[in-house]
């Protein structure tokens, strides 16, 4: 017979019988793994704090190249989910002990802790307001999902999953960006350097923006053939719309890791924490209800109207911070942004038009021409002389180096 335990999660979830008992044995084994996923962090963090993205970047290509290929073995052969969480907590645990070693080579005096309750204080009012995010954050990505599987069959999360994926799947590129600018914030921060911030927060919102544009355009255009393609029309049919909605929302929420990375930067993370407390009130309800009346549509309808409120929240408070007008600020960001945005639109619309098959050789050469043109319109018109110059400088430096090593 079913425990209690087991009635009341079956009774809150729309899983299968014949997977509840699985499901709930992963859940267990991943509660593990967020605990090595937080010792993940704090070790890796190290490497960033210190500008060694070099190490940072090799480790964690390697580690996840590695979950990749474990993950693909075990499929193969036959093991079953458990198996295959445990194998991706042994390789973040193996990545705890790469980060670990390296931070002791590059700073020695780790290995010999010492008290210093100043600092202690100054953390705990800092890492007190992290944690209110870092604890938040997961509760408004997440809570969907768990909404999804309370008011829809386990099929309707699969066509909501899918996208979300591919959605999260571009957030590497602010989270990338965001890596850097943090300790670069700080830094110039600490120089009370306000020129120097407001200019690095308006250039690295408008290069995310491009960075992720022309992916979401792509999508956004052929996703019913992509999704066709490769998981058959019934999911394509159920899926696209969800797919644009994500990736709109997606695309408004890149401008907002800059900010959110100053204000933490500089000291301030007790604003975020705050905005993302009055977002979760406001949001869960909101999820509940659209949720529970549209489905997948709702959940995504529901990201869309969160990512809104939370990115013009923090490219406010960025703003009053660094003491310029919100306005003038995304009206400098919408002029150099939105042209090629615009025009590698209307090409992809017109190449779609044409009919040709996803991986139909000529759709794929006027994808690769899109592509050059999306890149010559953002170097003429989204980038200026300065940031022409310092890319001329560092492709330089760059083929200086490799005709060294040669």
């Amino acid at each position: 017979s079913r425990s209690p335990a087991m009635t009341q999660k079956s009774r809150f979830l729309k899983i299968p019988a014949e997977l509840k008992e699985l499901s709930v044995l992963v859940l267990k084994i991943g509660s593990l793994g967020f605990l090595v996923s937080m010792l993940l962090g704090v070790t890796s963090s190290v490497m960033q704090a210190i500008g060694r993205f070099d190490i940072l970047n090799r480790v964690g290509m390697i580690l996840g190249t590695a979950q990749i290929i474990t993950t693909v073995i075990l499929l193969k052969y036959g093991f079953s989910l458990k198996a295959i969480v445990i194998s991706n907590i042994a390789v973040q645990m193996i990545g705890v002990f790469v980060y670990w070693v390296c931070a002791l080579r590059l700073l020695p005096f780790l290995s010999k802790p010492t008290l210093d309750i100043a600092t202690v204080k100054r953390l705990f009012k800092f890492g007190g307001m992290i944690t209110i995010s870092s604890v938040v954050v997961p509760i408004l990505v997440n809570i969907e999902k768990i909404f999804l599987a309370i008011f829809r069959p386990v099929s309707a999360l699969t066509y909501y999953s899918v996208p979300y994926a591919i959605m999260s799947r571009l957030s590497v590129i602010p989270s990338a960006f965001s890596s850097v600018l943090f300790p670069t914030f700080s830094y110039f921060g600490d120089m009370d350097s306000g020129e120097i911030n407001k200019d690095l927060n308006y250039r690295s919102a408008l290069y995310i923006l491009f960075c992720y544009a022309f992916f979401m355009i792509f999508f956004v255009t052929f996703g019913r053939s992509f999704f066709a393609l490769w998981l058959g029309d019934d999911f394509a049919e159920k899926s696209t719309n969800i797919l644009t909605i994500l990736l709109t929302a997606g695309l408004i929420n890149v401008i907002a890791w800059p900010s959110l990375t100053f204000l933490q930067g500089t000291g301030k993370p007790h604003i975020p924490a705050a905005f993302h407390l009055i977002e979760t009130i406001i949001y869960v309800p909101a999820a509940w209800i659209l949720i529970n009346r549209f489905g997948g549509y709702g959940a995504a309808f529901a990201w869309l109207l969160r990512v809104i409120f939370d990115t013009l929240l923090l490219n406010i408070a960025s703003s009053i911070v660094l003491k310029e007008r919100v306005i003038a600020w995304y009206g400098r960001l919408f002029y150099s942004g939105l042209p090629p945005l615009l025009i590698s639109g209307f090409l992809f619309w017109q190449l779609r038009s044409l009919g040709f098959g996803l991986i139909d050789p000529l759709n794929i050469a006027g994808i690769l021409i899109i592509f050059a043109i999306y890149a010559y319109t953002v170097w003429k018109w989204g980038m200026d002389d300065i940031a022409r110059s310092k890319a001329l400088e560092f492709l330089r430096v760059k083929n200086t180096r490799r005709g060294v090593n040669a």
